[in-house]
C-alpha cells in the first residue's frame, strides 16, 4: 500500500525462531527511494498460532496503516484486521488495535485483499471455505484447480491434510478440466475471467 506521502507499507511472514513452521505477522515501511524508513522500520505482530503470516496492507487517508493476513486456530478461526497508526502503534480499532470477524467452523482463514469503502468501513476478502470443509465433513478429497501455483503451495503448507489435491490448470482448458474433475460428486466453480482495462 502508498499512502499519500509516496512511502511504501509492506506486509508478509516471519518464521518463529523457536517455533518451525510457525508464523508471525510482519509489516514494514520504506520510503520513497527504496530504503527502510528509519522512523519506523518493520514490526511484528506475533499471534502465537502456526502458520500465520500478513497477506493484505491498504492505508487510509489519516495514515492509519490496516494488516489482514492468515490465521490458524482449532475451531473457529477468525478472520483478523490490526490497526496500527502512521508511528505504527496500535489503535483503539476492535479493542487494542485488533478487529475479528468470526467464521464458525473453520480451523483456517485466509485473507486475499482489504480495502475502505468511502464511509470508513473495512471491507475483507479472503477464504475459509477448504479447511472448514475438511474439519467439519467426511469427505474423501478435496481437489484444487488454478493455475496460481504459489496459493496452491500456500493452501498445501497451511492445512497439510492428506485429502487435500491440488492440481495445476486453467478453467479455459477443457481437456485438462475435465481429467482434473473425473469422479467428482461436487464441484463449486468459483473462478473469476476478469478483463483489466489497458
Amino acid at each position: 500500500a502508498q499512502p499519500t506521502d509516496g512511502k511504501l507499507v509492506v506486509v508478509g511472514a516471519r518464521e518463529q525462531p523457536a517455533n518451525p513452521n510457525h508464523f508471525d505477522w510482519v509489516y514494514g515501511r520504506y520510503t520513497a527511494d527504496g530504503t527502510l524508513d528509519p522512523g519506523f522500520g518493520y514490526r511484528v505482530l506475533n499471534e502465537g498460532a502456526p502458520s500465520d503470516g500478513a497477506t493484505a496492507v491498504t492505508v487510509d487517508g489519516s495514515g492509519n496503516i490496516y494488516v489482514a493476513g492468515d490465521h490458524a486456530s482449532p475451531t473457529d478461526a477468525p478472520a483478523q484486521v490490526f490497526q496500527v497508526n502512521s508511528s505504527g502503534t496500535p489503535t483503539s480499532f476492535g479493542g487494542a488495535g485488533l478487529g475479528l470477524i468470526p467464521i464458525t467452523g473453520s480451523t483456517e482463514t485466509s485473507t486475499d485483499d482489504i480495502a475502505l469503502q468511502p464511509d470508513g468501513k473495512v471491507v475483507v476478502v479472503g477464504t475459509a471455505f477448504i479447511g472448514a470443509v475438511l474439519e467439519r465433513y467426511d469427505v474423501a478429497s478435496i481437489r484444487v484447480f488454478s493455475r496460481d501455483e504459489l496459493k496452491q503451495y500456500e493452501l498445501e503448507r497451511k492445512l497439510r491434510d492428506s485429502r487435500l489435491r491440488l492440481l495445476l490448470g486453467d478453467v479455459r482448458d477443457r481437456d485438462r478440466l475435465t481429467v482434473a474433475t473425473r469422479g467428482v460428486d461436487v464441484i463449486i466453480h468459483a473462478a473469476a475471467l476478469k478483463q483489466v482495462p489497458a
